[in-house]
């Protein structure tokens, strides 16, 4: 079966109420550019619209082509967020007959839409604020344990995939690569941006312990931020990444970043 484009989705969700299944979709307005076509942000394997409703806003994400297992996966996934009460997850469902374009039924995710910066925008508006970084990191820290102590990992923390809510609390989006112990002896279905990966992370790198690099090197560059803020600028920070780079991590032993830190004068 060929997979719609987002021109295709562009076109058939111009009309909710005909392109949609679930009722409370059918009956929301979805959210338009200044030229009055849908606002989609489209990514590799999705493009996502917002939805807003009699229930609330939502964010709905539309797939650009099948994955293995994917509804298998999306469904055990959906059933573990709703019941864990993790606090940095939003509720989200799979909708398999979700959208409707050229008389064929194509699934959906239906999500929680948060209204707040991703962590990358937030950072770089914030980041010569001391006291904003150190609650930022130590909200990460607590994010980083509630997932831990969940049982889940998210597959892929990284910049854009966390969103700040009012008090710098944060809530964690796109949950394409999220493991739950349902899903124990799978593959993962992406191994996260290169920037926040170890590079020897594999698809067989899919369980409690997926983001542990990740979790480490978050936490760890926002602590260097939070000691010397002008690092940011040095190293063109907040472009696509915290501080560290892929490159970064495959030859430290030739990173101006590594060398800067390792000679760093701080009292702290």
């Amino acid at each position: 079966m060929s997979w719609p484009t987002p021109q295709e989705y562009n076109e058939a969700i111009q009309n909710p109420a005909i392109c949609f299944s679930d009722p409370d979709l059918r009956k929301g307005i979805v959210e338009l550019t200044p030229i009055g076509i849908p606002k989609a942000m489209t990514g590799a394997f999705a493009s996502v619209y917002r939805v807003s409703t009699e229930n609330g806003d939502w964010a709905v994400r539309c797939f650009l082509n099948h994955r293995s297992e994917q509804k298998e996966r999306y469904e055990k996934i959906s059933r573990y967020v709703l019941m864990d009460n993790l606090e940095y997850t939003v509720e989200f469902h799979y909708l398999e007959e979700g959208i409707r374009l050229k008389n064929k039924w194509y699934p959906i995710l239906k999500m929680n839409w948060l209204n707040g910066p991703t962590f990358e925008t937030y950072l770089l508006k914030n980041y010569q604020n001391r006291d904003k970084v150190k609650n930022l990191k130590e909200e990460f820290a607590r994010l980083a344990k509630g997932l831990d102590d969940a049982g889940m990992a998210h597959g892929d923390l990284q910049h854009g995939n966390m969103i700040v809510l009012p008090e710098d609390k944060l809530r964690l989006i796109d949950y394409d690569a999220i493991f739950v112990p349902d899903l124990l002896g799978k593959l993962s279905l992406e191994v996260g941006h290169p920037n926040y990966q170890h590079p020897l992370r594999s698809e067989n790198n899919y369980d409690t312990t997926a983001d542990n690099f990740s979790c480490w090197l978050i936490y760890n560059s926002l602590a260097m931020v939070e000691i010397d803020p002008k690092l940011i600028d040095q190293f063109s920070g907040g472009d696509e990444c915290i501080l560290f780079r892929q490159k970064d991590f495959l030859a430290p032993e030739s990173s101006p970043l590594f060398n800067t830190l390792l000679n760093h004068k701080s009292d702290d």
